[in-house]
């Protein structure tokens, strides 16, 4: 009977935690890109070399320490800087880990956590939004980001299912 408590509570404790996500910060998709990650830090370094647009500006740093100083320092983030509809964003973005039972584990995996708008000076992340607002964030940073990480790195990306 004991045995049969504690794999009870387990299942709940794994199902409460809705591992593997995004995590406790949520975020929008994960989008698979069928490379290791090493390959995918080339990518994004090449990628900021080509459209340096997208670089945070270093008068603009405490967008990025907001992050590091905020304890989410261990997360291997990376930000994406830029101006929409005359309104200076960020967007914070992560590796996320493949967790268990998913097909190909070793592909790298990132999902937009949060997006900083300038003129309330403030991050955001998915729930804060409208799902107006989180539809139009996810094609921007599709159309703006995730193509462009596409068309140099050669790979196709697509979203891990949501079944996992």
């Amino acid at each position: 009977m004991k045995k049969i408590i504690t794999l009870i509570l387990f299942v709940i404790s794994l199902d409460s935690c809705n591992y593997p996500g995004n995590g406790s910060l949520g975020g929008w998709d994960i989008i698979v890109f069928p490379m290791e990650e090493k390959a995918m830090d080339s990518t994004l370094t090449l990628f900021y070399q080509k459209y340096p647009q997208f670089n945070v500006p270093s008068e603009k740093n405490y967008i990025v320490n907001y992050w590091k100083e905020g304890g989410y320092g261990f997360l291997k983030g990376m930000f994406f800087y830029f101006e929409e509809s005359s309104t200076l964003r960020a967007y914070y973005v992560t590796y996320i880990d493949a967790g268990f039972m998913v097909e190909k584990p070793e592909y790298a995996r990132i999902s937009l956590r949060a997006v900083y708008n300038e003129d309330e000076d403030r991050w955001s992340t998915f729930d804060d939004f409208k799902k107006i607002e989180q539809d139009h964030i996810r094609e921007n940073f599709n159309k703006d980001i995730i193509l462009r990480i596409e068309k140099l790195s050669k790979q196709r990306s697509y979203i891990q299912p949501k079944d996992y």
